[in-house]
């Protein structure tokens, strides 16, 4: 069956519609060896058929003396794919040096890209890997990429590690840099409140603390102060002669530690439709391939027409031959992937509508608390607002007990 197939293809065949006394006409080619295939009846009197090329001469003799006519609906097979590009040979002729430049060009590294440097410059990277062989314009197979890594890794200390991969014609050097462990700031500083809360608990570690449990704090208020009062003089009858004598006493600075926790409270909105309209992705994807030749394309792959009613683009993927110096070639190949998108009505009731707006408020306070933030109440309250709508509000209340206080340098 495959065999017929090909053989059918290479010889060239056309689909014809034939009209009239079809059973004599099919009789009568049959007779003098024609070889039929795919023969469909598509109403009365008429039927499609299949023939190689050469027999479209005896069919005219055939029609005639059956009484029938017919029509070519469709040509296929080699000999007219040749004869289409025979007229089209500067088409043709670009198409193979097109792939011909796209493959000697692909052979080569035209770009060097750099991930992961943050302390390290990218320029001192790529100037290590050009020493050892990488860089814009040398062949693939010229590059020794364990070569190269371990270049790159006794050039630049800073590196602990380096990877490289080639896709294509670009070559992305991966790399890791050493941590460097950062001396601790042991200056003066405060512990300062970072939001607004009601003290719970206080432990100082280092420091003077300024408020106790129960004093309610705001925002950047100092908590545990980094500045140290000296002691008051406890001789108050000292002869005044005397207490001029003594020196008068500094005050100490030093970094504030300690752990201030508070009730804290957070408040969110979050709101749901009761009727909810809109557009989303059914799933169906087409992707269509074409080729352009200075203003003209012909789709390879792909339908002509896209079958969707309502559809979106993912962008465009355009590969074209890499310029030459001041040369390059009119030819892309074009990728386009189209998403069919359809609309969408979708009804709630009221609950469920006020339980998804409650996620919502919830979910948004959910996303502001620190790790460790202990959730101590949580509240829902729905909005009611003076006009009917279809629209559920709700708001959401949330109480936790967390960690307050931040490290603040300061200048004395």
């Amino acid at each position: 069956m495959f065999l017929q197939k090909m053989n059918n293809y290479l010889a060239g065949y056309v689909t014809i519609t034939v009209s009239g006394a079809v059973e004599r006409f099919i009789n009568l080619a049959t007779k003098q060896g024609v070889s039929i295939w795919d023969a469909q009846i598509k109403r009365e009197n008429e039927v499609v058929l299949n023939v190689r090329v050469k027999a479209v001469k005896k069919l005219r003799t055939i029609a005639r003396k059956s009484g029938c006519r017919f029509k070519i609906k469709k040509r296929a097979g080699l000999p007219f794919l040749l004869s289409y590009f025979n007229k089209r040979k500067s088409m043709v002729l670009g198409c193979i040096f097109f792939l011909t430049a796209l493959y000697i060009f692909s052979s080569f590294v035209w770009f060097v890209q750099v991930t992961g440097s943050r302390n390290i410059k990218v320029a001192d990277i790529l100037q290590a890997a050009a020493k050892a062989g990488l860089e814009r314009g040398v062949p693939r197979r010229a590059v020794n990429i364990g070569a190269v890594e371990k270049s790159i890794q006794d050039q630049l200390p800073l590196v602990s590690w380096v990877g490289i991969e080639i896709k294509g014609t670009r070559a992305v050097i991966e790399v890791v840099e050493k941590t460097q462990a950062q001396e601790p700031y042991n200056g003066p500083a405060h512990v300062v409140a970072k939001k607004s809360g009601l003290v719970e608990d206080v432990l100082v570690f280092q420091g003077d603390p300024v408020v106790k449990e129960g004093d309610a704090v705001v925002e950047g208020q100092v908590l545990i102060s980094g500045i140290i009062l000296p002691p008051e003089d406890p001789d108050k009858k000292a002869p005044s002669d005397q207490a001029a004598k003594k020196p008068p006493q500094k005050q100490t600075f030093v970094n504030a530690k300690g752990s201030i926790r508070a009730r804290c409270w957070y408040e969110s909105y979050g709101e749901a439709s009761l009727i909810e309209k809109g557009r989303k992705y059914t799933g169906q994807v087409i992707t269509r391939v074409c080729m352009k030749i200075g203003g003209r394309e012909i789709i390879l792959t792909g339908p002509r027409s896209i079958p969707f009613t309502s559809y979106k683009t993912g962008g465009s993927l355009v590969k074209r031959a890499p310029h030459w110096r001041n040369y390059s070639i009119p030819v892309e190949f074009i990728t386009v992937k189209y998403y069919e998108i359809k609309g969408y009505s979708l009804h709630r009731t009221r609950e469920q509508a006020r339980d998804l707006a409650g996620a919502q408020a919830l979910d948004g306070i959910k996303k502001q608390l620190p790790a460790g933030a202990v959730i101590l109440n949580k509240r829902l309250e729905e909005v009611i607002v003076n006009q009917t709508e279809d629209l559920v509000r709700m708001r959401a209340f949330i109480e936790t007990e967390e960690e307050i206080g931040l490290t603040r340098r300061f200048v004395p």
